[in-house]
């Protein structure tokens, strides 16, 4: 009897039993595959989420030095690296990798990003740069026909990066204009000393000017020369007109989204006796220098609102909201100008307005 039972437990698996067996892990490899493989995937679209917002940092630093992104001949790679254009102070990306130019350009499924400069997108003016992975399936779903269309995101597998530059150009658009006014008033000042605007904005060079402005400081923020012509106005009369290219890196001789400003000869002061300097600009003047030339650069803002609002959709501090006897700035909705009451708080009194005649 126990040779019996010894037979049988040593006798091993029967076919029968070897086939349920290899069933059952079949089974289990079945249910399992698919957990596993959405678990892999949902990691890797996590990582090029990361990514993305890594790059976005970079692409924000990249366009803050230079004043544009990189051109899609090199589109990613021009954030890593040892050099790039003038105002370049990358490498933007740290990495560990021996080909870090082309680490930066793959997603974590290994796919080259889709880079698209100044791409056509839907809803218009949503994004001035997409940087996109295809996602797991590796097929580019949200462009079709050469359009983004960025309001099916959530309808696809598709990862998306968009940037719009409205927001990182508020300060360089704010810090060119500051820069313009400090030129018109050197050229205010060469006016004084030579009955002429300069022929051209380098004879400001030094005299006129702050001492730190040379070489790239006749750049806007963009990193665009700064232009400049003289007009003549007739009875001896002239204007200067100081624009930057503005965003658009293009040159619409002052209009379009340019910046500009304008010095009017019969406006400046002649030197006070004895060839001392002219009094100063208020504190007002100074400002309203500033919220013009933020004015003349958007032609489209609706002016037919409360000045706080103007305000702030042109991007400027609370220091713009009243003048220097506390009351709030005004507009000339049809003439696109503001100005102050003045010291009698009467608008429609205009000797003493700021500046001097302007009003409804």
């Amino acid at each position: 009897m126990r040779n019996a039972v010894h037979s049988r437990w040593t006798k091993g698996f029967t076919l029968l039993e070897v086939i349920i067996a290899i069933a059952i892990i079949g089974i289990m490899i079945g249910a399992i595959a698919p957990v596993a493989h959405r678990q892999l995937v949902a990691a890797r679209e996590d990582a090029t989420r990361q990514e993305l917002e890594r790059l976005r940092g970079a692409l924000a630093a990249y366009y803050e030095d230079v004043g544009a992104f990189p051109g899609e001949g090199g589109g990613l790679a021009g954030l890593v690296g040892t050099g790039g254009p003038a105002g370049w102070q990358g490498p933007y990306l740290e990495s560990g990798d021996d080909d870090p130019a082309a680490a930066v350009r793959t997603d974590a499924f290994g796919q080259d990003y889709v880079y698209d400069l100044a791409p056509s997108v839907t809803p218009a003016g949503a994004a001035d740069l997409i940087v996109a992975s295809p996602g797991a399936n590796r097929r580019l779903e949200l462009r079709t026909g050469g359009t983004w269309q960025l309001g099916n995101a959530s309808t696809v597998d598709d990862i998306v990066l968009a940037i719009a530059t409205g927001p990182l150009d508020r300060d360089k658009r704010l810090a060119s204009l500051a820069e313009l006014e400090a030129l018109a008033a050197g050229a205010r000042r060469h006016y004084q000393d030579h009955s002429s605007f300069p022929a051209q904005l380098a004879d400001l060079s030094g005299s006129y000017v702050d001492p730190g402005f040379a070489g790239d400081s006749f750049e806007d923020d963009w990193r665009q020369a700064y232009a400049s012509r003289i007009e003549s106005l007739g009875g001896g009369a002239s204007r200067l007109i100081l624009w930057s290219r503005g965003p658009n890196h293009t040159d619409e001789n002052g209009g379009g989204d340019d910046l500009r400003l304008e010095v009017n000869s019969s406006a400046i002061p002649p030197l006070n006796p004895g060839g001392g300097n002219p009094t100063p600009p208020s504190e007002t003047e100074l400002e309203l220098q500033t919220i013009q030339a933020a004015v003349d650069a958007n032609p489209g803002l609706n002016l037919n609102r409360p000045w706080n609002q103007v305000r702030q959709d042109l991007g400027l501090g609370n220091e713009y909201r009243r003048d220097e006897w506390n009351r709030n700035y005004l507009i000339n909705v049809g003439a696109r100008r503001i100005f102050s009451a003045g010291a009698d708080g009467d608008a429609w009194t205009v000797a003493d307005n700021v500046p001097t005649g302007e009003g409804y």
